[in-house]
């Protein structure tokens, strides 16, 4: 029976921040079935937020589909006092989580936004274990 996991919080404008999910079972891992990024000031113009989900530090950069630690892309767009205007969320459904994550995005005011990651647990043998972990270090498998 799998079970499901939730990461939230804040995130500092164009700042990596790591998100500790690994807990040393390496048969232990995740699978991300939901990422949300979102502004902390829903009702100022120009309040937009993005963030790149990755699984390794090299990976948290802006957005790029071509780089391996990246696995997830999510947006907010806020262009007056009306509220959220556009969203977009994008999960890499290929992946499995061995160890941690790393968030990195940023704030139209250039400040803090709040960010939702849900995550569903998997169990592994050895083998998808190593595969799992092979592919976190942005090889091409």
């Amino acid at each position: 029976m799998s079970r499901t996991r939730t990461l939230r919080g804040r995130a500092d404008h164009d700042t990596i921040k790591h998100l500790i999910i690994d807990d040393g079972n390496l048969n232990h891992a995740f699978k991300v079935l939901e990422f949300k990024v979102f502004s902390s000031y829903p009702l100022t113009g120009n309040a937009d937020a993005w963030a790149t989900l990755a699984v390794n530090e090299e990976g948290a950069v802006v957005w790029d589909a071509s780089n391996n630690g990246q696995i997830g892309w999510s947006g907010q767009a806020i262009r007056d006092a009306d509220g959220p205007m556009n969203e977009f969320s994008l999960i890499d459904p290929d992946h499995i989580i061995v160890r941690d994550l790393y968030l990195y995005g940023q704030s139209g005011l250039g400040d803090n936004f709040n960010y939702f990651v849900r995550l569903e647990t998997v169990s592994l043998s050895d083998d998808e274990s190593i595969m799992a972990l092979i592919k976190e270090s942005n090889q091409d498998v």
